[in-house]
């Protein structure tokens, strides 16, 4: 698995496309994430695609169904060993006043932490441009 991360708008897919000669076509986007209805439809759904484009959405909707996501994207990754998550950093600036997205805010940290450890590769994209944290 390998797990790419950075602000929003850095360019974080088209960096991983051009690297790994992908096409966006083939990453589960936030357009097709509502049709699911359970964990078991999430996981062979999400397990068919090369790739997961917006993870920290994605992990709010499974909040919203509530489905662990960090359970589920390990179930992911067993299914797909050689899928690439790509997310936002959420963590960052104001501490949101609302009490369910301080919670979605952690989950998303917590979730991505643990992504981060299973990783075969890592990279923090900013400007496009891609540094490895983790080789």
């Amino acid at each position: 698995m390998e797990l790419y991360v950075g602000g929003c708008f850095q360019g974080k897919q088209r960096y991983v496309c051009e690297k790994k000669q992908i096409k966006k076509e083939e990453f589960m986007d936030e357009a097709v994430f509502g049709h699911c209805k359970t964990e078991t439809e999430w996981v062979e759904y999400c397990s068919k695609y090369k790739g997961i484009n917006h993870v920290h959405l994605l992990i709010r909707q499974l909040l919203e169904q509530g489905i662990n996501s960090k359970t589920f994207l390990e179930q992911v990754v067993e299914k797909n060993p050689d899928i690439i998550l790509i997310c936002d950093e959420v963590g960052y600036g104001i501490v949101p006043l609302k009490k369910e997205d301080r919670e979605y805010r952690e989950v998303v940290g917590r979730t991505i932490c643990m992504a981060a450890q299973k990783a075969n590769h890592m990279e923090r994209i900013i400007g496009g441009i891609g540094m490895v944290l983790k080789e």
